[in-house]
């Protein structure tokens, strides 16, 4: 059968899907651990000698950024801002109490914006949570709209090695667009000064698929992109979930690109970054070759979290703040969304759990499996398929043997490799193996493409 051309494979496989930050996604989780049999988890990994990381989401923006689908609390309210963080640490201390002392291989500050906080109410929240230790590894996602150099100087000093910048376009109209104004010389002095200070990695964001964006502006953003030459980049697709953050919709009024177009858009950000020396890694990352991130897929150990993909990633992530979430391997919660509801909870001496699952051992397999497509782009299918049902299974057989024909992917025997025209496609690669899914999943997850 020949192969059809890359126009229609997008046609074919643009589809609602997961991007699998976790397994299974977020709306298929059930069988919640109530709080004692969380803590329970983490102490068995506690026991078992497992890394720990500590994730800690700062809600608060001062503006609204239209595309943005992150848990965010839009204010200018500094009082509520250290009230937060003072539960925040109550949060740490009830871990702590409940568990004992928990020692941290890394600490990741995300958001919303964490340099809302101002420098010296960022350093109590640093300090309180990592003692007089040090931390082996810390990253941090900044607006360098907010961002100042004391706020760097708190970070830096604390063990803040990665700073990933959120530069989504450097285009003026489509920063109207989404009302994200950020000149090219305001990130300039920020690295400028990062480097100065001896920060290790220098990541940016940046998202495709916005309004305003075409072939040209895309390439003129790679050509600013190229004189600051960052460590990393994640090259993300725009998730439009308008159902879910009504924001959005007012992006449609200016109108958004259509799926072929949006692929059009990477491919030409791929070309430019791979021109200058980048690497592509996984799924929408790419690096430069001496940094730790393309040494670690090079030696297959490339892992990815909630925060995106890694080099440094413990066997248990602790959430703090509300809506973070937390792993331990053998299963996850969630925080309280709400920050007012968040911040009674924990001030009344409890974990502000809400939701979570409970890994069965299929699970676990197909949380592997997955892990190893979206990092190495390969994996042994016999460990997993074994977990699974013959219907299951022949499904997934079917669904490879299609995607052979497409060119997407080469199966022998149970050896499964992504091939390069696979690479737009591994979401949908990744969920033929996930028995959760639904023909229809519209209003639960974004596009594939």
């Amino acid at each position: 059968m020949p192969m059809i051309n890359d126009q229609l494979l997008i046609q074919k496989y643009d589809r609602p899907g997961p991007r699998y930050t976790s397994y299974p996604a977020h709306p298929h989780w059930k069988q919640s651990p109530s709080q004692s049999e969380w803590l329970e988890q983490v102490l068995l990994r506690k026991e078992l000698g497992a890394n720990f990381d500590l994730y800690v989401h700062i809600p608060f923006c001062s503006s609204l950024c239209i595309y943005c689908g992150c848990s965010r609390v839009i204010t200018k309210d500094m009082e509520l801002a250290s009230r937060y963080v003072d539960s925040l640490i109550k949060e740490w201390n009830l871990y702590q109490e409940k568990c004992g002392p928990i020692s941290l291989s890394s600490i990741h500050l995300g958001g919303g914006t964490p340099t809302f906080l101002e420098p010296s109410l960022l350093s109590k929240l640093i300090t309180s949570i990592k003692g007089n230790k040090d931390i082996s590894w810390g990253a941090v996602e900044v607006d360098p709209r907010v961002t100042t150099k004391e706020h760097c100087d708190v970070l830096i000093r604390n063990g803040f090695q990665k700073f990933s910048l959120g530069i989504q376009d450097f285009d003026p109209v489509v920063q109207k667009n989404i009302n994200r104004k950020q000149p090219y010389e305001m990130v300039e002095d920020m690295v400028s000064y990062l480097r100065d200070n001896g920060v290790e990695s220098i990541n940016f964001d940046i998202i495709y698929g916005l309004p305003g964006q075409s072939v040209e502006t895309i390439k003129s953003t790679f050509e600013k992109v190229e004189k600051l030459k960052p460590d990393t980049i994640a090259f993300y697709s725009y998730a439009h979930v308008p159902w879910k953050i009504k924001s959005q919709k007012a992006l449609e009024k200016i109108g958004l690109p259509k799926a072929e177009e949006k692929r059009d858009l990477y491919e030409e950000g791929k070309r430019y970054l791979e021109k200058l020396g980048y690497a592509e890694l996984g799924m929408d990352h790419f690096s430069l070759k001496d940094d730790q991130l393309y040494h670690a897929y090079e030696k297959g150990e490339l892992k990815r979290s909630f925060m995106g993909y890694t080099s440094k990633k413990g066997e248990c992530l602790i959430g703090l703040g509300c809506s973070s979430i937390s792993s331990s391997g053998l299963g996850y919660v969630q925080n309280e969304k709400d920050v007012t509801a968040y911040m009674n909870t924990v001030n009344s001496g409890n974990l502000p759990l809400i939701y979570g699952h409970t890994m069965s051992q299929q699970d676990k397999m197909i949380d592997q499996t997955i892990q190893d497509l979206m990092c190495q782009g390969k994996t042994d299918l016999e460990r997993v398929l074994n977990s699974l049902d013959d219907n299951h299974v022949n499904n997934i057989r079917n669904t490879y043997n299609e995607m052979m024909s497409d060119g997407l992917l080469n199966l022998e025997k149970s050896n499964l490799e992504i091939l390069e025209k696979g690479k737009p496609f591994v979401r949908n690669i990744c969920m033929a193996l996930d028995p959760n899914l639904k023909i229809k999943s519209e209003n639960q997850f974004s596009r594939t493409i």
